[in-house]
């Protein structure tokens, strides 16, 4: 029976950490912008980046191929006053390419994209896109490795404090110590990468991602302690619930914003 019951709290921990991990994937301002639309008596499957590369110089694909459709694209820097650019989107063979030159890490662009049949047409809505530097796969793989399982860990360590497992503490300190490495190191790494900087949470900034993560460091510093002479159950629980809760904010809000005025990496101050 005991084994029947942790095998079953770690299959329900899995499934808790998938959906929480799907649901963080799919919000937040760096997810796609999506829509079916139908053009050329085609239903077409419309999908506009919010996450763009320093390294597209010129400008980014859309995957459009059919022969009818060609449009234009209305863009400027953001946030900014500027006069909207517009200009024609070229055809290839893999797509409509964007003509939109790159921004600097962490700086943004406004664009709105008009597609047109010759018959119909489609009007986006406009679609802020963030720049970042190419990230190297080895350290965004071992981030997001880092941070799933730490999650997983605290999930499971929850919920053995919750059917009185006896050793939910030491999976706390698991979670706590992968939840470390993951945000507060790698998570720097990544960023540095990304947009030139390590931290641009307290006291340097109010970058949310950044100062959730240090916020549920330091809670799960807290709960280990409480456990460390006496085990707590209730501490486990309010660590575990705490990140759990974290992963429900999307993640990037009020992130990394290049200064379009001063040059310098910000905190943006709008949600997008």
């Amino acid at each position: 029976m005991k084994f029947l019951k942790i095998i079953s709290i770690w299959i329900l921990g899995i499934l808790i950490t998938v959906g929480a991990a799907v649901f963080q994937r799919m919000t937040g301002p760096t997810t796609p912008y999506k829509e079916k639309i139908s053009l050329a008596d085609k239903t077409i499957d419309l999908k506009l980046s919010r996450s763009l590369e320093t390294s597209n110089h010129d400008g980014f694909l859309i995957k459009i191929t059919e022969p009818n459709i060609s449009g234009i694209v209305y863009y400027r820097a953001h946030p900014s006053n500027d006069v909207f650019v517009i200009d024609s989107l070229q055809k290839t063979d893999e797509g409509l390419f964007v003509p939109i030159t790159a921004q600097k890490a962490a700086g943004k662009i406004m664009y709105q994209i008009i597609l047109t049949d010759d018959v119909n047409s489609y009007e986006s809505p406009f679609v802020i896109a963030r720049y970042k530097n190419p990230v190297p796969s080895t350290w965004l793989t071992l981030h997001i490795l880092f941070m799933f399982i730490a999650m997983l860990c605290a999930v499971v360590a929850g919920l053995k404090a919750i059917f009185n497992h006896k050793n939910h503490a030491k999976t706390l300190i698991w979670s706590g110590v992968l939840l470390f490495i993951g945000g507060m190191i790698l998570g720097c790494i990544v960023q540095k990468y990304a947009f030139g900087v390590y931290w641009s949470g307290v006291p340097f900034g109010w970058d949310l991602t950044d100062n959730k993560t240090l916020l549920i460091v330091l809670l799960f510093a807290f709960a280990i302690w409480r456990n460390y002479k006496k085990t707590s159950r209730l501490w486990t629980i309010i660590a575990a619930t705490g990140l759990l809760f974290i992963y429900f904010i999307p993640h990037s809000l009020f992130g990394s914003e290049l200064d379009q005025e001063t040059g310098k990496v910000t905190t943006a101050k709008t949600i997008e």
